[in-house]
């Protein structure tokens, strides 16, 4: 395929999508970030479009993942914690601006450490989760192979349960991107591939295990439908653990208001930034769930031309990067024969 039948084809338009459309839940959410719902709710109201737009160019949860774009791109192939870490030290700039886990890492990486050991004694933050859906996009079609990548990249940066909770996230993005998917079928995606295990930590948790917390977001999506906005105070006694960023709260609140706004991406980054918690991860999540299942069309176009206005070159690279990783992805459809079927239901 051309750059020309690239940019029609519906490979394209989901990548695309993905990209930016996380980039405007997290941007979105970050207005509110570490907030509890009543506190949003007594300031704003609902937010119910994103306020600060010029935020895409700066929320540290997409350009980690245009960190994974750009390995990607480079290397043209799965990935090994080597091939990462050698992207971080040539491209990581401003670190001072992260979270100190990454600057943590990244300064032992630099160090000459490992990257198998980087992350190993790493306090969990969800730097890993809130940005590791480009790892789905590559292994599209392939829940299992997205989550075993994931969680060998994850480390590099982050300890269970980040890592293990970000490969679940991205066996889900892996299944969107199938034209069979739907939202039951990523969610099934999802609990199928956390680790049924209660996790050791220093302090006492609602819920340590993977699975029993996604279980229990299912449960209250179940519960409330697509009233997301009574189901808030439920999800916070039953969900909400010792810090807002915290790997197993993203996984399932993100799991469960997905489930509850049935795939829409403005429902879905309107319910993520509302709910409060790790706003911005979660309204990222959501947004790119829904669009690697619908395509770029579902973000509201005046959302997107708003991106243009305030950030034009953050929105020409999301642009551009997703051109390349779709002539990449079909390169790769090409290799492998196997891909041929869904290759042509994206052209």
């Amino acid at each position: 395929m051309n750059a020309i039948e690239i940019t029609n084809s519906r490979l394209f338009s989901k990548i695309w999508g993905c990209l930016l459309g996380s980039a405007i839940g997290n941007a979105m959410g970050s207005m509110v970030e570490n907030w509890d719902y009543h506190r949003i709710e007594a300031t704003y109201g609902t937010i119910e479009m994103p306020l600060m737009l010029n935020r895409v160019k700066s929320e540290d949860d997409n350009q980690i993942a245009m960190l994974y774009t750009e390995t990607y791109l480079k290397y043209r192939r799965a990935l090994t914690p080597e091939d990462l870490a050698d992207v971080w030290k040539e491209r990581f700039k401003d670190a001072d601006k992260f979270f100190w886990c990454m600057r943590n890492s990244l300064e032992l990486l630099r160090r000459g450490i490992s990257p198998r050991q980087t992350g190993l004694y790493n306090i969990n933050t969800g730097s890993a989760i809130m940005a590791i859906y480009p790892v789905g996009i590559y292994n599209m079609f392939e829940p299992d192979k997205a989550y075993a990548e994931a969680l060998d990249l994850a480390y590099m940066y982050q300890p269970e349960p980040d890592a293990q909770c970000a490969a679940a996230m991205a066996a889900g993005f892996a299944e969107a991107f199938s034209p069979e998917a739907t939202v039951d079928s990523i969610v099934a995606t999802i609990h199928d591939h956390t680790l049924d295990k209660d996790m050791i930590y220093w302090d006492d948790r609602k819920v340590n295990n993977l699975k029993v917390a996604v279980d229990i977001g299912i449960d209250i999506a179940e519960k409330y439908g697509n009233d997301w906005r009574s189901a808030r105070q439920e999800i916070t006694d039953r969900l909400g653990q010792w810090n807002a960023i915290e790997p197993i709260e993203v996984l399932s609140i993100t799991t469960c208001l997905f489930k509850m706004v049935d795939g829409n991406y403005t429902e879905g980054v309107i319910s993520g930034t509302n709910n409060g918690h790790d706003s911005d991860t979660i309204a990222n999540l959501i947004g790119g769930l829904c669009c690697a299942m619908h395509g770029i069309e579902d973000i509201p176009e005046d959302w997107r031309e708003g991106v243009q206005e305030v950030a034009a070159d953050a929105y020409d690279k999301f642009r551009n990067v997703s051109q390349d990783f779709a002539m990449l992805l079909a390169d790769k459809f090409d290799r492998y024969k196997k891909f041929g079927d869904f290759k042509d239901s994206l052209v």
